[in-house]
Order: structure tokens, then sequence, then C-alpha cells
């Protein structure tokens, strides 16, 4: 009876963890996808109307994102 009450303990364990790592995954994939998403001039495109994205500058002369 211990045996049993042991072996389904760990099932419940190794489901709760199974299911956190699931969900912490999710949301780390969600991070990604929304920063996919974001509206920001990229590389040598206007930055007139919006800002550079993260890691470039707006050339004010040219009104054009440039690395930094």
């Amino acid at each position: 009876m211990k045996i049993a009450i042991v072996v389904m303990l760990l099932f419940v364990v190794f489901s709760a963890v199974t299911l956190a790592e699931k969900s912490i995954e999710d949301a780390a994939l969600d991070l990604v996808e929304e920063k996919a998403r974001q509206r920001c001039a990229g590389p040598f495109k206007s930055c007139v109307s919006r800002k550079c994205c993260l890691d470039w500058k707006c050339n004010n002369e040219k009104g054009v994102c440039f690395p930094s």
C-alpha cells in the first residue's frame, strides 16, 4: 500500500513539474512573439514617424535608422 501511495505522489509531482515547465515555455514564447510584432523602424527605415528598433539610432539628417 505504501508503494502505491509513493508511486501516486511521484506521478503527481512529475505532472506538476511538466505543467509548470509548459507554462513557463509558453510565457517565454509570448514575449518573443510580442517583441517581433513591435512597431519600430528597422535597419535603414524611416524614423520620422516612429522610433528606431533596439540597438539602432535615428540619423536626423537623413531620417533613417542606422547601427549604433
